[in-house]
């Protein structure tokens, strides 16, 4: 079992981790932060990222600075537990907390879990990343937008769009949220992979 602090910015899970300023984030497959150990997970060193974007841009876009992008293919590991009160994140804990169980699959070692909005059912990829939920624009067409969201994808970079008031079931929990409808790029790629959203 190990526990690190962690640091809620702007909805964002930024784990202190072997003196690493890590964003937790269940949407991306791929751990990067150049230069970079976390002897805790193993990892004499993490790799750069991808072409054009690394930790130190993911920071930039995040408004705040990064050492590691923390994705799945280290998160995937071992179950952990996220306490938000206490700020703390738990890998491979040692109890359970009381709660319900919500039944997940995968795509590229990325969460995935059914939900519905209205009786229509759903498939959300859980992005831990993502500072809001995100759904598909013809879950929000002809609503009126309570707001706006100002937000990045590390795969098509900033973006703006409108937000709305939806419930989400999943399983026997209903979320109330302010959801944002996905930019056209994002919308895209999810669709392709059979995703209406994203359940930041």
């Amino acid at each position: 079992m190990m526990t690190f602090e962690f640091e809620a910015f702007e909805g964002h899970i930024v784990a202190h981790i072997d003196g690493n300023d890590c964003l937790v984030d269940t949407g991306s497959p791929l751990t990067f932060g150049e230069g970079r150990s976390m002897p805790s997970f193993g990892k004499t060193e993490i790799g750069a990222g991808l072409p054009g974007l690394d930790a130190h841009e993911v920071g930039r876009l995040l408004g705040r600075p990064l050492d590691i992008l923390l994705g799945t293919d280290l998160l995937g590991n071992q179950p952990f537990l996220v306490d938000w009160e206490a700020r703390t994140i738990t890998f491979d804990p040692e109890t359970r907390p009381a709660g319900s169980e919500i039944p997940l699959d995968n795509i590229m070692g990325c969460p995935l879990v059914s939900a519905r909005i209205g009786g229509q059912a759903l498939k959300l990829a859980v992005d831990t990343g993502a500072r809001v939920t995100f759904l598909n624009p013809s879950l929000v067409a002809g609503e009126r937008p309570v707001g706006h969201y100002a937000d990045f994808d590390v795969t098509c970079g900033p973006f703006t769009c409108d937000s709305f008031e939806k419930t989400v079931d999943v399983g026997d929990v209903s979320l109330d949220l302010v959801v944002g409808g996905l930019p056209p790029d994002l919308d895209s790629g999810l669709g392709f992979m059979g995703l209406d959203g994203i359940l930041g």
